[in-house]
């Protein structure tokens, strides 16, 4: 099974790589401009059906949003290098992040573009993530391997399931119709008229294309396939090597061809779905390279 020979090393890399990755999203965002919304457009989805109705206004504050904005990318900054209490700033990033993810669903429309990266913050955020590359003076003992292995494989396991959920809920609400009638027409159709700046749209191309469209409906049906095979990619190696790469070929198609792009799970794949035992072994090596003997 994958990750079943995880460290504490294993699991703070991840920590820096996803924490990193939040950065990324969250620096050039803009958080301020969720309050040119008017409080009556904000849907309640999720964790935000927590806050009374008469909260919404204070939520899109402009000064609060560029407040919180600060102090996320602080908290996440904090996380990633595994300062102490780790926990404690891993946690209240963690929760910032739920709302911030909850907003533009509530505002514009629901996705679930960074659903796998969000839960696999919150597995980090619960784990002894910084435990090893943490900035502190003092390194903790390691705990029993077992530990940092059932943090990745959890990790691993929501990731997957992420694909075989929207799969499975595919087939039985869907099937057959959604694989016979051209329904991909549609997708393709209503995705390529969101405002983008993806430079590569060949939608209309492949709409007026039928033995193309053809296609591009069978490669529906074989990704539905691979998303309900999903969980099995820990225990099958061969298995999980295909389905990256299938899996890698679907989100560059759904970028190019219906401007969705899935980015966060794409850079997830190395983190969660390869062995980089390795990668840890050149750190050690280049670490002790590096010391006054």
């Amino acid at each position: 099974m994958l990750h079943t020979s995880a460290s504490a090393r294993t699991l703070a890399l991840v920590r820096i790589w996803v924490f990193g990755l939040w950065l990324l999203w969250i620096l050039p965002d803009c958080f301020a401009c969720f309050a040119d919304f008017s409080s009556s457009q904000l849907s309640r989805l999720g964790v935000l059906r927590l806050l009374p109705r008469n909260a919404v206004p204070w939520l899109l504050d402009a000064r609060l949003l560029a407040a919180s904005k600060v102090v996320l990318v602080v908290l996440l900054l904090l996380a990633l290098l595994g300062v102490r209490p780790y926990r404690g700033f891993a946690v209240a990033a963690a929760t910032l992040l739920t709302f911030y993810a909850g907003l533009p669903s509530g505002l514009v429309q629901p996705t679930h573009i960074d659903l796998a990266l969000l839960l696999v913050t919150v597995v980090l955020a619960l784990s002894p993530a910084a435990d090893a590359y943490a900035w502190r003076k003092v390194r903790p003992p390691e705990r029993p391997p077992a530990v940092y292995a059932a943090a990745m494989i959890t990790m691993t396991l929501l990731f997957l399931m992420t694909y075989c959920l929207v799969g499975s809920r595919r087939l039985v609400l869907s099937s057959p119709e959604i694989f016979l009638t051209p329904t991909m027409r549609y997708y393709v159709a209503s995705d390529i008229l969101r405002p983008t700046h993806n430079p590569f749209l060949l939608g209309e191309w492949l709409l007026v294309r039928p033995a193309a469209l053809s296609l591009f409906q069978m490669g529906f049906a074989l990704i539905t396939l691979f998303e309900l095979l999903s969980p099995w990619c820990l225990t099958h190696r061969r298995l999980r090597h295909v389905w990256i790469a299938v899996m890698v070929v679907f989100h560059a198609a759904s970028y190019v061809f219906m401007n969705v792009l899935f980015a966060s799970n794409v850079l997830l794949f190395p983190a969660l779905l390869l062995d980089h035992g390795w990668l840890s072994g050149l750190l050690d090596r280049t670490r002790r390279l590096s010391e006054p003997e």
